[in-house]
């Protein structure tokens, strides 16, 4: 709520706007409109995870499905309902730890340096496999060698039930 508050009360933005209409020009006014509409949904959605905003998170979700709509995102058109659902039936004891920024991580730990779970999942497998390339040892091949079947497997297995939730839409 507070990013939204601050990007519609912004003078910057309001003279942008502004010099926009003056122009009397359709690409400016194009080019202003998708910023003021589209772009902010996608920098608040990142200002919500870095910050580990919950209420900003949720609602700037909303704030997408029409994106995802017009630039044919055909999957996470599909998703973001069932999603939103999902959310929506959260038991209190998990939605006040979500609330608490329990939907992001820090890996750092430096302030709005958090990012979601997802993408900290896929860094530390990053950094894993380099460190598999740059730093053999038989422990750690060892190591890699019990994850990464299991992961792939998991993998499948979560895509193939999200692909058959997809198929499945109105």
């Amino acid at each position: 709520q507070s990013y939204m508050k601050v990007h519609d009360e912004s003078p910057t933005l309001k003279q942008l706007e502004a010099f926009a209409v003056q122009q009397d020009d359709d690409i400016w006014t194009f080019w202003c409109a998708f910023y003021m509409r589209n772009v902010r949904a996608y920098i608040a959605i990142w200002a919500a995870i870095r910050g580990h905003d919950w209420q900003l998170c949720v609602a700037t979700l909303k704030e997408l499905a029409p994106l995802f709509h017009a630039f044919d995102r055909t999957y996470y058109l599909c998703l973001l309902p069932m999603h939103l659902a999902q959310l929506a039936c959260l038991p209190d004891a998990i939605l006040k730890h979500m609330q608490n920024g329990a939907f992001s991580v820090s890996l750092s730990g430096n302030f709005f340096n958090a990012v979601a779970l997802d993408e900290a999942h896929e860094r530390k497998i990053n950094k894993d496999m380099k460190m598999a390339i740059s730093n053999t040892d038989t422990a750690y091949v060892d190591r890699l060698t019990y994850y990464l079947p299991q992961r792939a497997h998991d993998t499948r297995t979560s895509s193939g039930k999200w692909s058959c939730l997809c198929r499945h839409r109105v």
